[in-house]
């Protein structure tokens, strides 16, 4: 669908780190003279933050290995050394660089495309045009329920359902590509017109209407309690990894239980009645999972014990403490 769309010279296929990595160095540095002025990537969170992350990363390897060609020729015509750490490109003078971001989610977590928008519309339900129409409908609400109880669909009603959903999500995905397609070439326009692409909402050769929503990203960096002040400082001076949100792990603790858990049930040595491996297969396997290893391990055995400090330079920040109480950085 996509390489119908942009085509297939467009479409990076990311399955590796190499992969990614190779996609990034591509998008940054453009094909030929002409730079991208617009990136869709597509896929859950982690994908939209390691696509970035990895953008990002490059235009700093670019920024470096021309500051440093800079300073070797600067010091070969003064016959000495200078110094270019004052000319290194901070992390957010990076991200200005990248080009416009258009997502669609479409993988196991989209909680970035729900808070910005990214939703696909619901069916409406078709209304009735008379009274007629109304009564027949009653009539099948009522026939749909069985002693005040709905019935269950079938197996195969069941699987015509999801086949129907994933087809409107295939459908609507395209329509999107299509629309960030128009949007992309006007941006190429306004790109080739000024020399550098505009990051305003709307406007335009072709006047599309279209917003573009700024999110702010965090920089996580990890620190081993045994790591000395040296050995912090050095590790304050490298980047760390973009995202959009961060947690403590403990989901993914929970999450790795459930798994284990889930294993354990279903396991051919121990014969379980069918109900209870459904139940632990499913959202109740989470609670048993969290009561019976995630807790005591983190309780009593200490396992994941984590200290987490929070810095940022935005005076609009807003932070929100464990008594709900909301302050801000100013």
């Amino acid at each position: 669908m996509a390489t119908n769309i942009v085509g297939s010279e467009h479409v990076y296929v990311t399955r590796t780190v190499d992969d990614a990595l190779l996609a990034a160095r591509v998008v940054v540095r453009g094909r030929g003279q002409q730079p991208y002025s617009l990136v869709v990537p597509i896929g859950g969170d982690g994908t939209l933050s390691a696509c970035l992350d990895s953008m990002v990363n490059e235009v700093l390897l670019l920024d470096n290995k021309l500051n440093s060609s800079n300073s070797s020729s600067s010091s070969k015509s003064n016959g000495g050394s200078s110094s270019s750490g004052s000319n290194m490109m901070k992390v957010h003078e990076a991200i200005d660089k990248l080009p416009c971001i258009g997502y669609i989610p479409m993988g196991t977590g989209n909680g970035l495309g729900y808070v910005i928008g990214c939703r696909m519309p619901r069916r409406r339900k078709k209304k009735s045009n008379n009274n007629n129409n109304g009564e027949d409908n009653a009539e099948e609400d009522d026939d749909s329920r069985d002693d005040g109880k709905k019935k269950k669909k079938k197996w195969s009603e069941k699987l015509l359902s999801k086949i129907s959903i994933k087809r409107r999500k295939v459908e609507h995905a395209g329509r999107v590509m299509k629309r960030l397609k128009q949007i992309g070439d006007e941006l190429q326009q306004q790109q080739q017109l000024s020399g550098q692409t505009k990051r305003e909402g709307a406007g335009g050769g072709n006047h599309l209407k279209y917003s573009i929503v700024e999110m702010p990203m965090m920089e996580v960096t990890h620190h081993s309690p045994t790591d000395d002040d040296e050995e912090q400082e050095q590790q304050q001076q490298t980047k760390g990894d973009l995202c959009f949100f961060a947690g403590s792990g403990f989901d993914s603790l929970m999450l790795e239980d459930f798994k284990q858990v889930k294993a354990w049930s279903k396991s051919p040595k121990r014969k379980l009645p069918s109900f209870i491996k459904d139940m632990l297969s499913s959202v109740a396997g989470y609670s048993v999972a969290l009561v019976t290893r995630t807790l005591p391990q983190t309780l009593m055995h200490q396992t994941h014990k984590i200290h987490v400090k929070v810095t940022t330079t935005d005076e609009d920040t807003l932070w929100v403490d464990h008594r709900r109480d909301v302050g801000s950085q100013g």
